[in-house]
């Protein structure tokens, strides 16, 4: 990890590994960086608030959170959806339970790779130049304009 703060240059790659993500930034002057941000992928799951608090107490992890989210490209109000960290192939398998299991959820993000979730979720895209603040840990991504 850099002891810089801050750094700029041009998304290369990047790969989960070990609840963390992974991010190689190429700078201007060509130096190749390796940035580690703590950061686990996770699925959402919608439906019903009753039904979406009995799902949490029935997956009983820690990490899950309600969260406000667009749950259609027609919504024009945010859902509450329940995330569920998907850390692991369990939490996958568990996934595809709860679907299996009840049709009254709409699980979201489920097949889709961890990359592409992790860069949707920075709002940043591949060969972004970007700008990364570090910070203990986690990184805070910018597009400079």
């Amino acid at each position: 990890m850099l002891s810089s703060s801050r750094i700029q240059g041009w998304i290369l790659d990047l790969y989960p590994k070990d609840g963390r993500m992974v991010v190689w930034i190429k700078s201007r002057d060509g130096t190749v960086n390796r940035l580690v941000d703590e950061w686990t992928p996770a699925f959402h799951v919608a439906g019903k608030k009753s039904d979406l608090v009995d799902l949490a107490r029935q997956v009983n992890t820690e990490e899950l959170s309600f969260e406000e989210k667009y749950l259609s490209i027609e919504d024009s109000e945010r859902s509450q959806a329940l995330r569920i960290p998907a850390s692991s192939h369990q939490a996958l398998e568990r996934a595809r339970r709860i679907n299996l299991s009840s049709r009254k959820f709409q699980l979201f993000n489920v097949g889709i790779p961890a990359e592409q979730i992790y860069l949707y979720e920075k709002d940043i895209f591949p060969l972004a130049y970007v700008e990364a603040e570090l910070n203990h840990g986690s990184i805070k991504w910018q597009v400079p304009r």
